[in-house]
């Protein structure tokens, strides 16, 4: 049995028997990993409020080969976002990204540039003057080049024109399609040239510039739909997504109470 320290991001937890916790987190060095919290929810537990989702920690555990669940035996908190926990709409965001990474990542590929990426994510989404919505899209784009799946954006596959008044890109083979050419697209996804250019920024600028992001509000829905379908086709993990859902239904709630206000 080896003892082992890493920096890990807490994905998501949930109660085991009467006072413990399992911890599901996303580590540097060993991927993603199941910790067991033995006595975490005990009133007299040294670990109390150390172990919350999306908290940033450095632990040590006792790894055993044969076990799936380990042993926590230590904790410290090395960033706790809590303005991000005290907005519900920013949380739910950051769960989601949460939730992508315990999907595509295991415990046998750890990837130190994703986990950089979800670290920067939750620093960003803990700075609420950062729009959640581009940090979260922001995260999307990121996550796609990190995977090998970068959609080409930067011209229209046909002609290679790099300017169009309107483009479309087909979702089933990645590819982007100026006005003209897409006349002969049956199918994709409409982008204004606002849109397509954000998309390019979103992709590109490091998470500490993320504050300097300018993407007009009406090209929100054509990024929307864009990443929707692009995950939805080429990563199939990522659908059904329980973070998003939730998200999805607080919108639905709140666009339903401002109507009933207004009646």
């Amino acid at each position: 049995m080896a003892i082992v320290k890493s920096e890990a991001i807490i994905l998501h937890t949930a109660k085991m028997g009467e006072t413990s916790k399992r911890l599901k987190l996303y580590s540097r060095r060993n991927g993603v990993l199941t910790l067991i919290a033995k006595g975490a929810r005990s009133p007299k537990s040294r670990l109390g409020g150390m172990l919350e989702t999306l908290y940033v920690v450095e632990v040590v555990f006792y790894e055993k080969e044969s076990r799936d669940m380990q042993l926590l035996s230590q904790v410290s908190v090395l960033f706790a976002p809590k303005r991000l926990l005290k907005d519900a709409e920013r949380t739910v965001m950051a769960m989601a990204c949460a939730e992508m990474i315990e999907r595509f990542e295991t415990a046998q590929n750890p990837n130190a540039v994703i986990y950089s990426l979800l670290h920067a994510t939750i620093r960003a989404f803990d700075r609420l003057e950062i729009d959640g919505r581009l940090i979260l899209f922001a995260f999307q784009m990121q996550l796609l080049q990190h995977l090998g799946f970068a959609p080409e954006m930067n011209r229209c596959v046909a002609c290679q024109t790099s300017e169009s008044e309107e483009w479309k890109f087909h979702i089933e083979e990645a590819k982007l399609y100026c006005k003209k050419c897409a006349q002969a697209v049956h199918s994709g996804v409409f982008l204004q040239p606002a849109a397509r250019a954000a998309l390019q920024c979103l992709a590109t600028v490091p998470a500490a510039r993320w504050h300097t992001l300018q993407v007009p509000p009406a090209a929100f829905m054509d990024i929307f739909a864009f990443l929707s379908a692009f995950y939805t086709f080429h990563l199939e993990e990522t659908r059904g997504l329980r973070a998003l859902e939730v998200l999805k239904q607080m919108k639905a709630l709140e666009k339903n109470t401002f109507i009933k206000r207004n009646k």
